[in-house]
């Protein structure tokens, strides 16, 4: 997860246009941005482990009970 939330604020750092900028964690219009991005993106690692959970692709990985 951290991977993930690392990326996430990497695209608020204004890298991609060449330019430093920064973003004013106290004001609430940037942590509701922030909060969306990154809901989105963990979402979807979240929805991924369970769907990994309950019908894992790989089979050999949960042997059989005997």
């Amino acid at each position: 997860m951290k991977e993930i939330i690392l990326e996430v604020l990497k695209k608020f750092g204004c890298s991609e246009s060449g330019q430093s900028c920064q973003i004013n964690l106290q004001s609430s219009a940037a942590q509701e941005l922030i909060a969306i991005a990154l809901e989105k993106e963990l979402n979807k690692y979240v929805q991924r482990l369970v769907e990994d959970i309950v019908s894992p692709s790989d089979r050999s990985l949960y042997p059989p009970h005997q």
